[in-house]
């Protein structure tokens, strides 16, 4: 994203601008909170995670509920 114009037509991301010629590594920590976002949006992995924690935490409830015998 060399032009400095984002795909609306407003400024770019600052952590995308390779003419600043910045390294990959400061490009990771710039960018960071925006990658982590995008690639949540794109796998959802968080998402998953957290619905198989409540999944399993429901069945655990279940369990105990049955071994004390139901109440």
């Amino acid at each position: 994203m060399a032009s400095g114009m984002g795909a609306q037509g407003g400024v770019s991301r600052s952590c995308l601008d390779e003419s600043k010629g910045i390294t990959t590594q400061q490009k990771n920590a710039e960018c960071a909170e925006w990658l982590e976002d995008y690639n949540e949006c794109l796998h959802h992995g968080k998402a998953h995670m957290r619905q198989f924690l409540m999944e399993r935490e429901a069945k655990r409830q279940e369990q105990a509920k049955a071994e004390s015998g139901g109440q």
